[in-house]
This record gives structure tokens, sequence and C-alpha cells, in this order.
């Protein structure tokens, strides 16, 4: 069980910052000690810097994270605690990490000078890029929330049409990059418009 649901779920830093995320986890006994852990494939820009148990079975891990410029992107870091039980009950609480490239050029292209419509959408979106020259030579990456990229591919003019009509409902992250560097970043839904 996660003992601090209140946590934000979304981070977004600059290449170089730094912050120390806290979670805790309350084990299913008095007094039981547990394994607590972080994970990200392709996310090197984190440490675990502490974990502790407190008497009253509260399992606390603390994360320091300081993405560098690989770390560029999309980025689900999974927090995971593991009783001692067996067979051990765990739980994962997943944590996006948006990590930009925050340069003269990274702050030139801001939302509202691309996006993607409509917000909330059914599945058939439009990326609009208000630059031609931008449009033209930007890559556009679509991700989920575990991080998969569910769409790559160059716009190449300013409104490019996206079929994402097979994707689960929920958040996806719009981003685009520029010779490699994160450039901006834009939040959507995808909304069934079915009734069950």
């Amino acid at each position: 069980m996660i003992k601090d649901g209140q946590t934000c779920d979304t981070i977004t830093l600059c290449v170089g910052s730094s912050v120390t995320l806290s979670t805790s986890f309350l084990y299913s006994q008095q007094g039981q000690r547990g394994v607590l852990s972080a994970a990200s494939p392709g996310f090197t820009g984190f440490s675990v810097i502490d974990t502790t148990t407190a008497t009253n079975s509260i399992g606390t891990i603390k994360v320091k994270i300081t993405p560098t410029a690989g770390d560029a992107g999309v980025h689900v870091l999974n927090i995971k605690a593991a009783d001692k039980n067996f067979p051990a009950l765990t739980n994962t609480r997943p944590f996006v990490v948006v990590v930009n490239i925050c340069t003269d050029i990274a702050d030139a292209v801001r939302s509202d000078n691309f996006g993607i419509y409509p917000n909330p959408g059914t599945g058939n979106f439009t990326i609009q890029i208000d630059d031609k020259q931008l449009a033209a030579s930007c890559e556009a990456r679509i991700f989920d929330v575990l991080g998969n990229v569910v769409y790559a591919g160059k716009p190449g003019s300013t409104n490019t049409a996206v079929d994402l009509s097979d994707r689960a409902n929920g958040f996806y992250f719009l981003s685009l990059y520029s010779e490699g560097a994160l450039i901006g970043k834009e939040k959507f839904i995808i909304q069934s418009t079915s009734v069950e």
C-alpha cells in the first residue's frame, strides 16, 4: 500500500537540475520490513540515496534525480516496495519524469508555437507547428504514460495528421526534437466517446 498517495506523479526538470523524491509504503504486517528499489530502463539520471523502514512498518525511499543531456525526453521512474513474505507482496508507484534541455532554443519553442488538437480527442489528431522551417526539420514523438513511443515521425508540414485511434484512453505526451534535443512538449488526452 502506498502511504503518500497525494505526491505529484509528474516531475519536469531541466538537464543539470536536481530534485530529491521521497515516497513511503506501508507494509502489510506490523514490524515487517521489505525491499525498496527504483528502476527506469534507459534513464540514467537518478540514484537511490536512502531507504529506511520505521518500527511502524512504513518504508521510505529517497531518490535523487539529476538528469544529463542523454536523458532528455519522457521517462517512467518506477519506485517499488516488496515485503519479505513468500510470495512477496509488491507495490509499484510510477512517476513520469520529463527532462528538458533548457537553452535559448528550447525556451523559444513554447507550447503556444505548436500543439496537438483536438485535446481531448478520440484518436485522430493534428500536430500543428506554426514555424514552417521547424515543421520541416523537427521530429515528433508521442509517448504513453509508461514512456513507450507510440508514434515517431517528421511532421514535414505545419499540420500533420496522426492516427492514434487504436490506443487506449489516457494521457499521452507529444515531444518535439531538433537535432536530437528536446525543444518542446505538450500533454494531451485520448478519450473514447463510446458509452458502455
